[in-house]
């Protein structure tokens, strides 16, 4: 679906009601804040009232029948991806954190790997080899 299908003032969404199908939950968040900062409302289940479908891109040609359901209903489908650009936005997505082997361990080098999108604080347990 292209860009034309979103309200024409591109900062507002007043008198639109979108329904996420899909959508990671951070992207959603994000989303769901900028929405209802410019006057739309999203709802949580798909009906009648949902003005457009915001999903993941290789949900848009998918058989699903909310995805199906809203196509019949000529109900814009939009990728929360095109959505994020519109405004600007973009998601962090989480970061690999590599930790050496403690300096100890004279035997063996492997990276214990963490991944969190923020980090918390965390205590990796590792065999004791001495």
């Amino acid at each position: 679906m292209t860009s034309r299908q979103l309200p024409t003032d591109s900062r507002s969404y007043k008198g639109h009601s979108f329904y996420f199908h899909n959508t990671p939950s951070n992207e959603k968040q994000l989303l769901t804040k900028t929405i209802k900062q410019n006057g739309g409302v999203v709802l949580s289940a798909f009906s009648a009232q949902v003005t457009h479908v915001i999903t993941i891109p290789k949900e848009i040609d998918s058989k699903n029948h909310i995805i199906q359901r809203a196509k019949s209903l000529n109900k814009p489908i939009l990728s929360s991806q095109q959505l994020l650009e519109k405004h600007g936005l973009s998601v962090d997505l989480p970061v690999a954190v590599s930790t050496p082997a403690p300096a100890t361990d004279k035997h063996h080098s492997f990276p214990a790997t963490v991944i969190a999108s923020n980090p918390p604080n965390i205590t990796l347990l590792l065999p004791d080899y001495g």
